[in-house]
């Protein structure tokens, strides 16, 4: 951090994991309290994810290592999203905080669904409803561009009900779903599709109705893919137009 900001960089991240197996809350509080003196404008925090296939999950299949109980991660993570409140951080997406100004442009992007090209191996890119990303091998990519070909390992073609559920998800994860952006788009009236459910989630405290945005309340980050799971439509209620989208 400190050899980012000499060289620099006025807006820089750090990226923090929690719920580490045998992980103490006064550890996390600790850990959050040393990024605060570094002086970043912005922290990543992200909840450990135990990947199959990964010598983690032997680990812990093994009993060789004890996951981190879900009551205590939920109990970090709501510590994590007051502690940061409380040193001047905007909450500005499942994971992420910053102070006002220094959110992630880059991530922004991938959560509000805006078209954007990814150059290099491995890169991913996203434009009307395809999605294609590069192959990783270097050398191979090089072979590729050097042949005038495109390096494009696979993609794919989004149907506009996996488009749906994408905003649905991704508008939950940050600001909020636009409403008004999912009628126009998606001929949906998401309040009247899940009216008593809406109303339901309202009154637990889960979520809000905040100038045409349907958002999460910091109780109900806690539950964002279940509570996405329940607003997310059928494919028949999606009206069928046509998507401009690059050509393959």
């Amino acid at each position: 951090v400190t050899l980012a900001r000499n060289a620099g960089f006025d807006n820089i991240n750090i990226d923090l994991i929690f719920a580490l197996p045998k992980q103490t809350m006064d550890a996390w509080q600790d850990n959050l309290e040393k990024a605060l003196t570094l002086k970043t404008q912005h922290i990543s925090a992200y909840s450990l994810i135990i990947e199959p296939n990964t010598p983690l999950q032997r680990l812990v299949e093994s009993k060789q290592v004890t996951p981190c109980p879900t009551e205590h991660e939920a109990d970090m993570y709501e510590f994590t999203m007051e502690f940061l409140h409380n040193h001047g951080f905007e909450h500005y997406e499942v994971s992420n905080y910053a102070y006002k100004g220094f959110s992630s442009k880059h991530n922004r992007n991938y959560w509000n669904h805006t078209n954007y090209l990814g150059f290099g191996p491995a890169a991913h890119s996203f434009w009307g409803s395809r999605r294609w990303w590069n192959v990783k091998n270097l050398q191979l990519y090089i072979d590729r561009v050097a042949e005038g070909k495109l390096p494009v390992e696979g993609d794919e073609h989004l149907t506009r009900h996996q488009l749906f559920d994408e905003t649905i998800m991704l508008g939950l994860r940050s600001s909020g779903v636009a409403l008004e952006i999912v009628q126009s788009e998606f001929g949906v009236n998401l309040l009247e599709n899940h009216n008593v459910r809406i109303k339901d989630l309202i009154s637990e405290g889960l979520v809000e109705l905040s100038q045409n945005s349907l958002r999460l309340t910091p109780t109900g980050f806690l539950l964002c893919d279940s509570i996405a799971q329940s607003l997310l439509t059928e494919p028949s209620a999606i009206p069928f137009e046509p998507i401009q989208s690059l050509a393959s």
